[in-house]
């Protein structure tokens, strides 16, 4: 669990090969079973990021050669098997490969088309994403697409994840809890007008941390971002 930070603190922080699997006909993910703080939720549902990829032109796809690929590996074993499996080479020479479908890589949305295509999204970066999935679950899926324009980003994930929280105020409470501000109300207010008088957990985090925090929805609360760690 990350460690509780002061006032002052927060201020300075200011996706194998399957031959026999069907392509899906939606990529709709359900994202793991949500929990308040990430701490609390150990066993996440594991995630498989795969790509269907066909040879040729899929008009329809049982009659394509195609393959189910699993992306959380080394860009290079996937070409190997891909190449391998559909008799091709990374020259494309004969019918092209397309990116066809996809599954597990969260909110994320692929690209699809033929490979090397502008405008396709390319294996190695499938790759990273698949393996941040694996590695850190269906935040990183959120994260890389917040930052798909510069894929540099994705590497800050682990500093920059503030966890899954109720709501943005909820981590601002849970963060301010120790210091006995609640306490302070409690004491310093009468009973009578005490349920009138709340700290404004939301928009302390906002002048905290500025546009530096990032909230994305999540089942069940928020996965927070602070872009500025």
């Amino acid at each position: 669990m990350k460690s509780q930070a002061t006032p002052g603190e927060l201020r300075r922080k200011t996706k194998g090969v399957v031959m026999s699997e069907r392509p899906p006909h939606s990529h709709e993910e359900q994202p793991a079973e949500a929990e308040r703080d990430v701490s609390h939720e150990p066993h996440p549902r594991q995630l498989n990021p795969r790509i269907y990829v066909t040879r040729g032109l899929p008009m329809r796809a049982e009659l394509t050669d195609g393959l189910w690929l699993d992306m959380a590996r080394e860009a290079r074993d996937i070409r190997a098997e891909m190449f391998s499996a559909l008799h091709a080479d990374d020259a494309h020479t004969g019918s092209p490969l397309y990116i066809w479908d996809y599954r597990d890589f969260g909110a994320f949305n692929i690209q699809t088309g033929a490979i090397g295509l502008e405008g396709v999204d390319s294996i190695d970066l499938l790759a990273q994403i698949a393996r941040g999935i694996r590695e850190h679950g269906p935040a990183y899926a959120a994260w890389a697409k917040y930052n798909e324009d510069d894929p540099r980003l994705f590497d800050q994930f682990p500093a920059a994840f503030l966890g899954q929280h109720e709501s943005l105020a909820a981590f601002m409470r849970g963060q301010l809890q120790q210091m006995g501000y609640e306490a302070v109300l409690d004491q310093a207010m009468p009973e009578e007008i005490r349920p009138f008088v709340a700290i404004d957990y939301q928009t302390l985090a906002n002048e905290l941390f500025g546009d530096g925090i990032v909230v994305i929805p999540a089942e069940g609360g928020v996965w927070i971002f602070n872009t500025r760690a």
